[in-house]
């Protein structure tokens, strides 16, 4: 299974203040919160059941994608749509199951550490950070277009005799807000790739009726402030690429 192989609501505090991005016209307002979560210690048994049903989708991500590459080229950007979506659908079953095994272990504290980590850093704060030109931080999920919302966080090591983690991730979702139409979200194409990532990122799940939003998990191997820039660097390409779609202007002549 692809490392991580999974492989965030933007609240602007008080002290943050509001983000005022260089160009207004490509910025959406966005907010982001921690996802209201109970701590939660899963039992072995569960552990188990939940490892096999993700290894389980996970071969089967790489049966169909083997079945399809064989059939239509190594290319999967030249495949006819419909095969396209069959992996993709293949994929985020596999990354599905992977979250649901690795993120059974819930800590809200945690949680909220990295939804501030994630607003800080999207305001340009803390070293070497940048503000994310894209996004203007809004107080409430009520005056955004969309809401980035924290929904678990986790960390390992490399090899046991670290004295400290080496490996961290934090899972996300995409949702709009109470100033976008839900069905704009519908809009942004499931393939969606940022080939110019330079850091670990990816998508989990997209859009569709029944649930309503786009997921992410975003990985660095440094520490939490570093992930939470992974991720809001996410969010703020999410914005920039699909800001026609995402606005008024998408329905332009």
């Amino acid at each position: 299974m692809r490392r991580g192989c999974l492989a965030l609501a933007i609240g602007v505090a008080a002290a943050l203040g509001p983000a005022a991005p260089s160009s207004a016209q490509t910025a959406l307002r966005v907010y982001v919160g921690a996802a209201k979560v109970e701590p939660s210690q899963p039992d072995k048994a569960t552990k188990e059941r939940m490892k096999d049903a993700a290894e389980a989708a996970d071969k089967a991500r790489k049966e169909t994608e083997k079945k399809l590459k064989d059939q239509f080229g190594k290319k999967r950007e030249q495949w006819p749509a419909e095969q396209q979506d069959t992996l993709i659908n293949a994929e985020e079953e596999a990354y599905k199951a992977a979250a649901a095994y690795h993120y059974l272990k819930l800590d809200p504290k945690a949680i909220s550490d990295s939804t501030e980590d994630i607003k800080k850093k999207l305001a340009g704060k803390g070293m070497l950070s940048a503000q994310k030109k894209h996004v203007m931080q809004v107080a409430s999920a009520e005056e955004a277009d969309l809401v980035v919302e924290v929904v678990g966080r986790r960390s390992s090591k490399t090899l046991p005799t670290y004295l400290r983690a080496d490996n961290y991730w934090v899972c996300f979702t995409i949702a709009a807000g109470g100033k976008l139409d839900a069905g704009r979200l519908a809009g942004i194409p499931r393939n969606w790739r940022k080939p110019k990532w330079t850091s670990q990122a990816w998508k989990l799940h997209s859009y569709t009726a029944e649930e309503p939003y786009w997921k992410f998990e975003a990985y660095h191997s440094e520490r939490w402030s570093d992930v939470a820039d992974v991720a809001s660097q996410l969010i703020d390409d999410f914005v920039e690429d699909h800001y026609a779609a995402l606005t008024a202007s998408a329905a332009a002549p």
